[in-house]
């Protein structure tokens, strides 16, 4: 007799090789589903699979579009831009052979990807103000999806998830940070709003960058090779199996002849590029599927597990930007993302001195437009890796949001960011933008600042606010030539405009990266 696991193997081993194309029936993938958002004044997608050559027509609002499924079944058609609203819509979708599917309580607003870590997969019910959430979540207006935390070594074409109401149960396992952002949208615009979760905690920038990112960006060759490398033996593995496969069938049969126990098949082998960190594997499974709906932008919290990276995770971040953009076919989509909380790393993994270069490379990201950076070194807990202030981090993401995407020029999204600086005898002045009313939020000296003279030796400065800068001096440092802020991995300085936002920690020197700081 088969065991039960030989018998599936071979069930599974028998169809890769020898089955047939099953017929097909008409279906949508699982992020087009009941209490769905599209995005407004966008051309919208709706697609999904039927029988190869069937015509498959999508009903809208008194609209109808068609297309023909291609030799692989999938078949594709674009809305044209339609207005937010509130009012219900339905979308049916029939094939020529008869097959009909209805999507249900449908609204057109506003859509953005919640994506990240595990500071963004962090859920409302841990968060600080979970009690109010929970207690104010039925906004019929806002609707959530959750994507299935999976991996692939290919690009997949489905996910698994569906979406939900926001009420106080569906809100509860939903990203925090995600929810609270899309919650302030919501409430500012007056219109329907998606949020896609799509997070998984203690991944790496690179498994959730697509091939192409790594093919196009010399600098990240190093993870291609890797790529390469994985393919390669995976090619090898299958080979052999295939051989082993072939042999174990002799022995099946023959066995099968003599009425002898079948002995168990061999194992089909399985791709590194499937582990969770290796590059590619999240993208292809949690992120690729749903590049063809449309969304406005992208709302990311990650970095935690690439600290140590330096200089290079702006370049991985970069290529990342580019090309979900790419992906989505929209070369300004805003993308708008958490910089890392100060916490106490440790070990060879996250030497302390790391931190800062990471938080340098996260800032030079806002060179790249449509882009826009939040600070969190006011609301963390340096022993804790995922502080539960998420409102806040949230709401900052959303200043962002409105006032670059949405055009609410009355709003100020930032902090202090560092622009310039001047030596003036024994001190040296420091330049902002978004400097108005600078200030130290608990009226105490403003803290983290270190200066340095021609040894590059930094020490504890004072500073002082002085209309739209700040004057930076220590009376042993004589003649000083270069400044450093919040250049620490636990610092949490008290230096803010008048919005109350917390300035972006930098340096005036141009060192390069240190491994021995």
């Amino acid at each position: 007799m088969f065991r039960s696991r030989s018998s599936f193997s071979v069930l599974i081993i028998l169809l890769c090789m020898f089955g047939g194309q099953a017929r097909a029936e008409l279906r949508l993938p699982s992020i087009l589903g009941d209490h769905m958002v599209l995005q407004q004044q966008a051309e919208v997608a709706i697609w999904g699979w039927a029988n190869p050559g069937e015509d498959v027509t999508v009903l809208v609002s008194s609209k109808s579009y068609t297309a023909t499924a291609d030799p692989d079944g999938a078949w594709r058609v674009v809305f044209e831009p339609m207005a937010a609203t509130f009012e219900p819509l339905q979308i049916v979708v029939q094939s020529s052979s008869g097959e009909r599917l209805t999507i249900k309580d449908v609204l057109v607003g506003e859509v953005w990807l919640c994506a990240g870590q595990s500071n963004m997969d962090f859920k409302v019910a841990y968060s600080e103000n979970r009690e109010d959430a929970v207690a104010n979540a039925d906004l019929p207006g806002l609707r959530v999806f959750s994507v299935n935390q999976e991996r692939s070594a290919e690009p997949r074409v489905d996910v698994e998830g569906q979406w939900k109401q926001s009420d106080s149960k569906s809100v509860l396992m939903f990203t925090a940070v995600g929810y609270y952002f899309g919650r302030e949208l919501h409430r500012e615009l007056n219109v329907p709003v998606g949020l896609i979760h799509d997070a998984w905690g203690g991944t790496r920038i690179e498994a959730w960058t697509p091939l192409q990112a790594f093919e196009n960006n010399p600098v990240l060759h190093e993870d291609l090779d890797v790529i390469h490398a994985d393919n390669q033996r995976y090619e090898l593995a299958k080979k052999e199996a295939v051989n082993q496969i072939e042999s174990w069938l002799k022995v099946a049969r023959e066995a099968i002849e003599n009425e002898a126990a079948i002995p168990a098949p061999p194992d089909w082998p399985t791709s590194a590029l499937t582990e969770k960190n290796k590059p590619t594997s999240v993208y292809n499974a949690m992120v690729h599927p749903i590049t063809p709906y449309a969304i406005r932008g992208v709302a990311w919290y990650q970095g935690e597990s690439n600290n140590g990276d330096g200089p290079i995770y702006r370049d991985r971040m970069q290529s990342l930007i580019q090309s979900w953009r790419a992906m989505w076919q929209n070369p300004d989509m805003p993308f708008y993302y958490v910089q890392i909380a100060p916490y106490k790393y440790g070990g060879s993994l996250h030497p302390a001195y790391a931190l800062p270069w990471m938080w340098e490379a996260q800032r030079q990201i806002l060179d790249i437009h449509n882009t826009g950076m939040v600070v969190t070194t006011d609301v963390v807990e340096v022993d804790n890796l995922h502080p539960p202030r998420k409102l806040e981090v949230g709401r900052r993401l959303s200043l962002w949001a409105l006032s670059h995407t949405y055009g609410r020029k009355d709003i100020v999204c930032c902090g202090p960011i560092y622009s310039g600086y001047r030596i003036d005898g024994d001190s040296i002045r420091v330049t902002f933008k978004h400097a108005a009313g600078l200030t130290s939020s608990d009226g105490k000296p403003l803290s983290w600042f270190t200066i340095a003279g021609e040894d590059m030796r930094f020490v504890d400065a004072d500073a002082r606010v002085d209309g739209d800068s700040v004057i930076v001096r220590n009376s042993e440092v004589e003649h000083p030539v270069a400044v450093r802020f919040a250049w620490d991995q636990i610092a949490q300085p008290n230096l803010v405009n008048a919005a109350g936002l917390p300035a972006i920690c930098f340096r005036t020197d141009t060192l390069p990266y240190s491994q021995h700081e």
